[in-house]
């Protein structure tokens, strides 16, 4: 006997603030899925309704076309099913898995695509990857292993895009501007450990001066939205300014490269977003990743594991081999944990080495004075 189709989303699709053509094709794509996992994939009708079950919610909260989201209603969503409704993380990570494999259907389907972007001008694309879901515990070990950069590997970074700044002005390249923008925008990310999110939703307010260093001008502190934990929604956290060359390069973004931002077309000059797009808003999280994939092959170093997150322990990293503290590490990161922190060092053997002679010479130096004071060395 063959199995009815599933009307999960198809009966749901009325509760949508979309268009009737929107809902028309959403439909015939749903009922393509649907045939697809139950047909060729052979899956289980349980687990076919409970995946449409997931899509209807994402879609519901969203209240958009699935091709009109992208990676920002999927973190808002994610946010609302682990922290608004407090779902187990295995949970969360199943669901998040149902809507990464619905979008991997349509947006390789060459039909669907080429409909979605004749009619409504969108190219289809998918907005749940790695980066921005829940990993299996095996993975998560991997995702805590991420990288830092050596400070060989962290100038090669910086001193790609400098290159790429001056081709593009010489050759009166569109990437000339952006390029400027990277440079204050990644150098912002590692000086200031900030989270891809934090970084992303800078604003013109979120700085001020810092009384202890009035030589950094307006960049003393810098104010952040991070992530908060056990279900407290975002934390407010100051971050403090501690490397004399951020503040000119912000003081350059400022004067020079964000105004011109402001001149395009479609910007709204009063916008506060402090990281500009060329429309004048927010950079999204595909955004960021992409410039910052594309600044790591300038640099040759692609293919290493580097996310822009390894920004953030790539300074926790340089941070330890300076000499500052965990705590103090721990506070500017804004981890509850101290093992959070220690978790973002990666030092390398040349600096564990030099650590431990450190150790044994200052053991000798005890042992040596120790033998002074009780007489040992007369004869």
């Amino acid at each position: 006997m063959p199995r009815k189709h599933v009307q999960v989303v198809q009966t749901q699709a009325n509760h949508l603030n979309i268009s009737e053509k929107e809902q028309a094709l959403l439909s015939a794509i749903t009922k393509g899925y649907e045939q697809r996992r139950l047909g060729s994939l052979n899956h289980t009708e349980k687990s076919v309704q409970g995946d449409l079950r997931t899509l209807n919610d994402f879609l519901t909260y969203t209240q958009k076309a699935p091709w009109n989201a992208d990676e920002d209603d999927f973190d808002a969503w994610c946010y609302h099913i682990g922290v608004e409704r407090k779902l187990a993380t295995e949970s969360q990570r199943k669901y998040q898995t149902a809507i990464q494999q619905y979008y991997r259907y349509f947006t390789n389907n060459v039909k669907f695509r080429a409909e979605i972007l004749n009619s409504f001008g969108v190219k289809a694309r998918q907005i749940v990857t790695e980066e921005n879901k829940i990993p299996h515990v095996n993975e998560r070990q991997r995702t805590n292993e991420r990288p830092a950069f050596t400070h060989l590997q962290i100038e090669q970074f910086f001193d790609a895009i400098d290159e790429q700044i001056v081709e593009a002005y010489k050759f009166r390249s569109k990437e000339f501007l952006i390029l400027q923008r990277d440079k204050a925008m990644f150098y912002t990310l590692y000086i200031l450990a900030l989270r891809n999110s934090e970084a992303r939703g800078l604003t013109t307010n979120s700085f001020r001066e810092n009384p202890g260093t009035p030589e950094y001008g307006d960049f003393g502190f810098a104010t952040v939205y991070g992530k908060g934990s056990n279900g407290s929604g975002p934390k407010i956290r100051t971050v403090p300014v501690d490397n004399v060359n951020l503040p000119p390069i912000l003081q350059w973004y400022v004067d020079e490269v964000r105004p011109r931002f402001l001149e395009k077309p479609h910007c709204d000059p009063n916008t506060e977003a402090f990281f500009l797009t060329e429309r004048g808003t927010h950079l999204n999280s595909r955004t960021l990743i992409y410039r910052f994939n594309k600044i790591l092959k300038y640099a040759g170093l692609e293919g290493l594991g580097f996310v822009p997150h390894c920004l953030r322990h790539t300074y926790t990293t340089h941070a330890a081999e300076a000499g500052l503290s965990v705590e103090y590490s721990r506070r500017k990161l804004g981890h509850e944990f101290s093992a959070t922190t220690q978790g973002y060092t990666h030092c390398g053997d040349e600096f564990v080495n030099k650590l431990l002679n450190d150790y044994n010479r200052s053991q000798i130096d005890t042992a040596l004075q120790s033998k002074d004071t009780n007489g040992g060395g007369k004869k």
